[in-house]
């Protein structure tokens, strides 16, 4: 079923959760009611009873909506000065900015909507995102970057980013759950502060932005 609305009710392969696909159909509840109200309403004048079915039902649907809890507004940030300092710096530069954010998941953790946010305020593109059905061929191909989530960066990870555009790493402190590593996330960002080929660019709150170098900083320390 979520095949076939996927691929013929417009809108539905936005949506984050597959589940919610039936929310599309609600529209036909109106509908259903007013042609359940309707036969009930043109029965009841062979059987009395249904006359008080009738008018119950428009009052259950009225009382249900009275009940209803009024939800809150969650107020988005609208700045973030590591992903704004990507931005500066890539166009100081004349590049398109282009970052890997971490930690990374498979593509279908709702981790990632942090993301899409903050990149959408700077126009950063992203390695790595968020669909409700992920490819297999990406999973695949985002597994060879998944020791990032421990710090853990080779020359080979480095020249295969740096061939395709990427120049920056963005590591999210505060959205760093158990599952993404079985460290704490000290540990990696103390393995990305001491990596020779890795620059603090911006710390903004529990944001850090990195820049990929080309070749090892002469103050690196010596890494383990």
């Amino acid at each position: 079923l979520f095949d076939f609305v996927r691929a013929h009710v417009p809108g539905s392969k936005v949506l984050r959760q597959p589940a919610k696909i039936f929310c599309l159909f609600t529209f036909l509840l109106p509908a259903a009611l007013a042609l359940a109200v309707a036969d009930l309403q043109a029965a009841a004048g062979r059987r009395p009873r249904l006359r008080a079915l009738a008018a119950l039902l428009p009052l259950l649907l009225v009382g249900d909506y009275a009940l209803q809890i009024s939800p809150t507004v969650c107020l988005l940030d609208n700045q973030q000065a590591a992903y704004a300092a990507v931005a500066a710096d890539a166009a100081a530069k004349a590049r398109i900015p282009r970052a890997v954010v971490i930690p990374l998941w498979p593509g279908d953790s709702d981790w990632a909507a942090v993301y899409q946010h903050y990149v959408s305020l700077y126009r950063i593109r992203m390695l790595n995102g968020y669909r409700p059905v992920v490819p297999r061929s990406y999973q695949e191909w985002i597994s060879r970057f998944y020791s990032l989530n421990v710090g853990q960066v080779d020359d080979a990870q480095l020249a295969i980013l740096r061939e395709r555009g990427f120049h920056y790493l963005i590591l999210h402190e505060d959205a760093f759950p158990e599952k993404a590593s079985p460290f704490p996330v000290a540990y990696t960002l103390d393995r990305l502060l001491a990596h020779p080929r890795l620059a603090l660019l911006k710390q903004a709150e529990n944001i850090w932005a990195f820049e990929l170098l080309d070749s090892p900083r002469p103050d690196a320390p010596d890494a383990p």
